[in-house]
């Protein structure tokens, strides 16, 4: 494991929170010195902490939340939240930079994951979480309306979401929820799941209702339906105007993500970039 971090900080903030003592502190830095580590990674060594401690020192140190495995309700899969010094995480947060500097720069707030499998929603939950650590506002919308999945990974009901407003059954204030746990973070869940999901986002979904969503957030990802199985994510991303396409590997064939990269062409669609997920 890599832990990046100032090792003097994080010594101090552990000391400061009487996780290590003074002596333990002492003979940790005289460890990584001989042997060129992190501190963290040191004291993990020496049987000081676990890897747990240090993630907390960390997120206390840069100011966003680590969630503990068996006290919070969101899925182990949202590993952005569990373990964010991960290699894992470390690439969802060059994804969410990515679109901060080649999308969401240029003052756009909407943008869609688009998957050919379920894979994708565990990506989006994840891209949701690195957004929100970053001190940005943000909105995850599920707008599979066919089997949503988002309200699970987030330990959440699902009985007033996305659907339940368009058919103005439930104003927005009442149907969006806080994510308990990863502060700056808000979930629109899809609501009932129904048959005609095509004509009620054809005909509901409109530039008026997303400027809604768009309201006193930072940004406002979409999960979509799977591309390979429903036409529903082109009519959302039709909407949303940019869409990140995932990959995942041994999964997809070249034939379907060309496909999906050409509909969304026709439709005006900016394939912003493609993500292979492993």
């Amino acid at each position: 494991m890599t832990i990046v971090s100032n090792s003097s900080n994080i010594g101090k903030l552990l000391l400061d929170k009487k996780i290590i003592t003074l002596a333990q502190a002492e003979a940790v830095m005289q460890f990584q010195r001989e042997h060129n580590l992190r501190f963290g990674e040191a004291a993990i060594q020496l049987g000081y902490l676990t890897e747990q401690d240090v993630q907390q020192a960390l997120a206390s140190q840069y100011n966003y939340a680590v969630l503990q495995k068996g006290k919070s309700k969101l899925s182990e899969n949202l590993v952005q939240a569990y373990q964010p010094s991960s290699e894992f995480a470390e690439s969802v947060r060059t994804l969410r930079s990515q679109l901060m500097l080649r999308w969401l720069s240029e003052g756009k707030k909407n943008i869609a994951i688009v998957g050919l499998s379920e894979s994708a929603t565990t990506l989006v939950a994840n891209l949701a979480i690195a957004f929100a650590q970053s001190n940005e506002k943000t909105l995850l919308v599920d707008a599979n309306l066919r089997e949503p999945r988002l309200h699970q990974l987030m330990g959440m009901q699902n009985k007033v979401g996305l659907v339940e407003v368009l058919a103005s059954r439930a104003d927005l204030a009442t149907a969006v929820q806080v994510v308990e746990g990863v502060p700056s973070l808000y979930i629109l869940s899809a609501g009932a799941v129904l048959p005609n999901a095509q004509e009620i986002i054809a005909s509901r979904f409109t530039s008026e209702f997303m400027n809604q969503l768009e309201g006193g957030y930072d940004a406002v990802l979409y999960d979509l339906a799977p591309a390979a199985l429903f036409d529903d994510a082109y009519l959302i991303a039709a909407k949303v105007r940019g869409v990140v396409i995932a990959v995942e590997r041994d999964r997809a064939f070249t034939a379907q993500v060309l496909e999906c990269i050409e509909r969304c062409k026709a439709i005006d669609v900016e394939v912003v970039g493609t993500v292979l997920i492993e």
